[in-house]
């Protein structure tokens, strides 16, 4: 069955970019790329660019802004085209999805060689906007106008400019990256974000970017060729980990994933990690020094029991081992926390069954 795989992959998105916790960042903001309403060629990729630069800084300056890939999760859900132009309630919408306290938005002009660039933060609870921000600078200097913009959107902060743009590859890298995250096609892409780690070779955002592209196409060899360079102290140290071991787990070197994981979770026991690993023991076999998947599964549910993906395994792994009553019992939480899983409805029915119920397994 092909579920484990599934509920393997389905973490990438929460773990691609480090994330703050929420005792640390209590409200999170969601940047929008910003509107380009003079339809400039000349800066059409800086429309995605503010809402990837702007959240970069506003972490850096510790305000807890979403990532891009929770972002296009969202428009997914509402199926909201990327491009589109979007009105406050719209946005006010999109933030909800994602759990944001604010959502930024904003417009770029081009007046000769110097970027206008115009930023409304719009707090949920209340519908208005908390600050309005205008800043300008030459497009060599796109990092530090983004950066005055940040600092005066964000909390204080005690960290330097040469702290916060230390982040940042050279502009050209950066273009090339952004263009690469716009490309239509798997092939440009990959041009754009090869050109940009020539330029930058340090710039690890582009390596995860390729990751995401490779496993697209299904080449688990060249995506995990793709991160493996990426420093465990980077900033996408931990990230680039994680995907490396769901590259491992796809080209079934388990027992390398076994490890990286297990790595992982003695740093912190996240329910992803934690997931990761149920899904290698299941696959691999398990021993007594390893623990069995339902340990893990387990131990997932149990650090973020509102996951009925969690609970599912947890009920699919007591299945495995021929403990229907278990099953039974945890493929029902599944099944309440997600009601219109057909995988779980399946899977409980044959339990069901084998567990004498025939008729609540007919229902």
């Amino acid at each position: 069955m092909t579920r484990q795989g599934v509920c393997a992959l389905a973490f990438i998105i929460c773990c691609t970019i480090p994330q703050q916790s929420a005792a640390q960042t209590p409200d999170r903001i969601l940047v929008m790329p910003f509107e380009n309403p003079d339809r400039d060629r000349r800066i059409f990729w800086l429309a995605e660019a503010s809402a990837v630069l702007l959240a970069d800084d506003l972490n850096a300056l510790g305000a807890g802004a979403i990532t891009r890939q929770e972002r296009h999760q969202a428009f997914e859900r509402l199926q909201v085209p990327p491009v589109a132009s979007l009105t406050d309630a719209t946005v006010l919408r999109i933030a909800q999805l994602v759990g944001a306290a604010e959502a930024v938005v904003g417009t770029l002009h081009l007046q000769g060689e110097v970027l206008v660039v115009h930023a409304r933060s719009i707090v949920l609870e209340t519908g208005r906007v908390h600050a309005d921000v205008t800043e300008q600078g030459p497009l060599q200097e796109l990092f530090a106008t983004f950066e005055r913009v940040a600092r005066r959107l964000a909390p204080p902060s005690a960290k330097s400019s040469a702290e916060v743009q230390s982040r940042h590859p050279p502009v050209a890298a950066f273009e090339d990256y952004i263009k690469g995250l716009l490309a239509e096609t798997p092939d440009t892409a990959v041009n754009y974000l090869n050109a940009a780690l020539k330029a930058a070779p340090a710039f690890d955002p582009a390596r995860l970017a390729l990751w995401d592209l490779y496993v697209e196409q299904g080449d688990h060899r060249h995506a995990l060729a793709a991160v493996q360079p990426i420093s465990p102290s980077s900033p996408w140290g931990r990230p680039a980990r994680f995907l490396a071991g769901l590259s491992q787990l796809n080209l079934k070197r388990y027992d390398e994933a076994f490890n990286l994981f297990k790595a992982l979770a003695e740093q912190a026991e996240t329910p992803t990690v934690l997931n990761n690993l149920g899904v290698i023991q299941l696959r691999r076999g398990t021993t007594p020094h390893t623990g069995s998947p339902a340990y893990y599964f387990n131990k997932a549910a149990d650090t973020d029991p509102d996951d009925p993906d969690y609970f599912f395994n947890l009920g699919y792994a007591y299945w495995e081992a021929r403990d229907p009553q278990a099953a039974i019992y945890w493929l029902r939480e599944a099944v309440r926390r997600s009601p219109a899983d057909g995988d779980a409805h399946f899977v409980l029915g044959a339990a069901l069954a084998a567990g004498g119920n025939p008729a609540e397994a007919g229902r």
